[in-house]
Order: structure tokens, then sequence, then C-alpha cells
């Protein structure tokens, strides 16, 4: 990706990559459905997240985020750095 981010992605996957939406914003990553690795190059950038059981921000140079195509079910696996992950119910 133009910031040095590098994302990798399953077979069968769809997503969105969403433009920053503020100036030192870093990109909304929209996955409906499939799976993704992401590492950011030693940047401290956020990262958004929007899938259609959640929706987050990563904090963190590498993870992996899983979503079922068919009930939308999102689980993320951090390999460095944080993350805050809600949906409607918290």
């Amino acid at each position: 990706m133009a910031d040095g981010r590098t994302l990798e992605t399953d077979e069968q996957t769809t997503l969105e990559i969403k433009a920053p939406s503020s100036a030192g914003a870093g990109p909304t990553i929209n996955i409906p459905g499939g799976a993704a690795f992401c590492s950011n190059g030693g940047g401290g950038r956020e990262v958004g997240i929007e899938t259609p059981s959640a929706n987050g921000a990563i904090r963190g140079t590498a993870f992996v985020m899983k979503v079922n195509r068919y009930d939308g079910r999102t689980s993320v696996s951090m390999m460095d750095g944080v993350f805050d992950l809600s949906n409607i119910g918290g």
C-alpha cells in the first residue's frame, strides 16, 4: 500500500480499502467476508476495521482478521500491538 503497509488476502476474500477520513489518519479496511493479513512495516498509524458484525481500530504492527462470509462472525489475531473491536452489544 502507499504508506508501506503490506496487505495479503486469502482466496475468495472481499474487501474495500477506504481512504483516510482526515489528514494523518490511516485507511479503513472493510471486510465483508474472508481473511486478510496486514503488517504496517514499522509505522504506527491506526487502521480502521469494518465487518458485518464489528467495527474497530487496529493499533499495532501485524494482525490477521477472519470474517465468516455467512454469519459475519469476526476474529482478530494480533502478532504485535493492540486493537479495539466492538459491536452493537458492546
